[in-house]
């Protein structure tokens, strides 16, 4: 719907860019692996944190000003954050398992748990913020949440790596 009303990126060319770009993200699992593996989980997560971040950055900036581009800008907005799902959810995961105190299966369950309620809780929240304070208040608390995760995983442990 923002992408629609706020850029004019209608229901079908959006469903597109996300159907092609998580395409795309699949592939990128294989070579998340990889670099997790080389780089660690953490430094490779806190990428797929600045991709995301770049992302809401350009989604905001037409919100604000350069309306000439805001097609573009919208779409490879649009496309990044899609496309970081997918270093997230792997580095996520890796970071998880690693990190807990406890098995890993408890880990990869409290993990879901949590990512179910921040999407619950946006869901429930996001319709009345956006009523009350318009779409650009979507990338607005998307570049928050972000900024606070990029600051929280500079502080995570990092295991040793396999190659360097």
């Amino acid at each position: 719907l923002m992408l629609d009303k706020s850029y004019g990126i209608g229901a079908g060319a959006s469903s597109l860019i996300y159907a092609l770009v998580t395409a795309a993200g699949i592939g990128l699992s294989v070579l998340m692996g990889v670099l997790t593996a080389r780089y660690g989980s953490t430094h490779v997560h806190m990428a797929g944190i600045g991709l995301r971040l770049l992302g809401f950055v350009l989604l905001l900036i037409p919100m604000f000003t350069l309306q000439d581009h805001k097609l573009v800008l919208a779409t490879v907005g649009f496309a990044l954050i899609v496309l970081a799902w997918s270093i997230l959810s792997v580095t996520g995961t890796a970071l998880a398992a690693q990190l807990s105190p406890f098995s890993e299966g408890e880990a990869m369950g409290l993990m879901n748990a949590a990512l179910a309620l921040a999407v619950v809780v946006g869901t429930l929240l996001s319709g009345p913020l956006v009523g009350h304070f318009g779409y650009a208040v979507i990338p607005i608390l998307g570049l928050g949440g972000l900024t606070i995760s990029l600051a929280l995983a500079t502080n995570l442990p990092e295991r040793e790596t396999n190659a360097r």
